[in-house]
């Protein structure tokens, strides 16, 4: 019988776990924020119409917006991320 050669230990970098990978939540939380200041600019403008019920309330359920009396309106957090998005943080 032959014996091979004892193993060296590897001079590889250990495997890497993989890169974690974007979540369609995460995703479409950024859509909502690209879209965020373009929905703001149309609340000011007061043509709240114009802006997709289901936008609606997705940024509603993010507490971005609130009704308040039967108007649409954007919350504290909501302008803390307009505020974000601005100055280039997000």
């Amino acid at each position: 019988m032959t014996r091979s050669a004892p193993r060296r230990p590897s001079t590889e970098a250990p495997a890497r776990p993989p890169a974690t990978s974007v979540t369609p939540a995460a995703l479409k939380r950024q859509a909502l924020r690209n879209a965020l200041l373009g929905t703001v600019e149309l609340l000011q403008h007061r043509q709240a119409e114009q802006i997709n019920a289901t936008l609606i309330d997705e940024y509603v359920a993010l507490d971005w917006f609130e009704w308040r009396g039967g108007a649409l309106q954007i919350t504290l957090t909501g302008q803390n991320i307009c505020k974000q998005i601005r100055s280039g943080l997000v």
